[in-house]
């Protein structure tokens, strides 16, 4: 089954309200999710045949050409970027916290 592309968009701006993402949606079916974690910016491409590539947008290339991190579905997709949004804010608190 296809994932929805408004519905996934949907769940990562509850998660991730700072994020800003930006839905493309391709007439393949495919889409891709730009989104801001820690003023880094992230892409999450969707390719029918292919799965999730998650990747910094540094890297990005659409089709599959650069992509870092693949998944086969949205939830894990979505425990990944939040875990590097959450991680990103801890490495932030504790090297506050050693000052």
């Amino acid at each position: 089954m296809e994932p929805m592309p408004e519905e996934f968009l949907s769940r990562l701006c509850a998660r991730l309200p700072h994020s800003q993402p930006k839905l493309a949606v391709f007439p393949s079916g495919a889409f891709m999710i730009d989104l801001t974690i820690k003023q880094e910016m992230h892409v999450i491409e969707y390719l029918p045949s292919l799965g999730f590539g998650v990747s910094r947008a540094a890297t990005a290339v659409y089709g599959w050409e650069g992509v870092e991190n693949a998944f086969t579905t949205t939830a894990e997709v979505e425990a990944y970027v939040t875990e590097l949004a959450e991680g990103s804010s801890k490495k932030q608190e504790s090297s506050q916290t050693k000052r």
